[in-house]
């Protein structure tokens, strides 16, 4: 037990993306908790949060597509999500923000609700419906953060149990596992997983090829993040972010580009800092 605290002390205390990481871990653990404890007292809970399968329910409660992520089946299905989460989410800020994770991941999401309704519609209109179920779980979401990380492998590897893994073997494991590996993945669940990784794919293959962000419109989710993060910074005295700002014009460093592409937007990058950005997308 001690050594579980002082693993969680050390990460809160580092800061940065691994403290963010770790909030929303504990917010997908919070809610958990919440749905619990609210069943205990309105059973008919899931109905509002959980997704339908089939449009003329889901049309009834369209809200059920932005909750469904965050709640979940069972103790090991929170579990399970929140270690791949902050496995993965760890290698994806290696690369990129936790602005572009938490956009990712909600769009990942939405994504794979998109493909799940379309597969039972689907089995509907050729005359072979599938049962009812409903969608339930982060797992989309996590599933397009895994799926952006593939262009980006390269050669990297990952020390596990003392040797080093090629990341592409780790995440075809991965892969193999969610896709193949469990009875309880039904045809629906396996549409969500789906969508959720060719949405991760296609950002990170859209934006080298044809310099197209497909997660601005869900960027004000990141900025969002920032300002609550900034507010309780703020309040404890720990980080005051009026001592960042900065308008670097034209950007010198990769980081500083990456800050003022979140910031304004990919139009507003000059064509040598364009350059310096996919030069460096090329290399990863």
């Amino acid at each position: 037990m001690e050594k579980f605290k002082a693993f969680f002390e050390k990460i809160w205390k580092s800061g940065g993306n691994d403290r963010q990481l770790l909030v929303m871990t504990a917010v997908l653990a919070a809610l958990y908790l919440l749905r619990l404890f609210v069943r205990i007292f309105w059973p008919a809970v899931d109905l509002y949060t959980t997704m339908p399968s089939y449009t003329d329910e889901w049309i009834r409660y369209p809200w059920t597509i932005l909750t469904y992520p965050w709640v979940h089946l069972n103790l090991w299905h929170l579990l399970g999500n929140c270690l791949i989460l902050y496995g993965f989410g760890r290698i994806f800020l290696q690369h990129l923000s936790f602005k572009r994770l938490l956009a990712l991941f909600f769009t990942g999401t939405i994504a794979g609700a998109v493909c799940y309704l379309a597969l039972y519609e689907f089995s509907a209109l050729i005359s072979f419906p599938l049962p009812a179920a409903r969608l339930i779980g982060a797992s989309a979401g996590i599933m397009a953060i895994v799926c952006a990380l593939i262009p980006k492998a390269g050669k990297s590897t990952y020390r596990i149990f003392g040797k080093d893994v090629p990341l592409n073997w780790i995440i075809l494991v991965f892969l193999a596992v969610s896709l193949l590996g469990t009875s309880q993945n039904t045809l629906g669940t396996l549409a969500a997983y789906l969508g959720g990784g060719l949405l991760g794919y296609a950002w990170i293959i859209v934006g080298r090829k044809w310099h197209i962000d497909l997660l601005r419109p869900a960027m004000w989710l990141g900025d969002m993040a920032d300002s609550v993060k900034c507010y309780f910074y703020e309040k404890s005295g720990i980080y005051t972010p009026y001592e960042e700002v900065k308008d670097p014009e034209p950007a010198d460093n990769l980081d500083e580009i990456l800050t003022k592409l979140r910031q304004s937007g990919y139009d507003a990058l000059s064509d040598d800092e364009k350059k310096k950005l996919f030069e460096q997308n090329g290399r990863s």
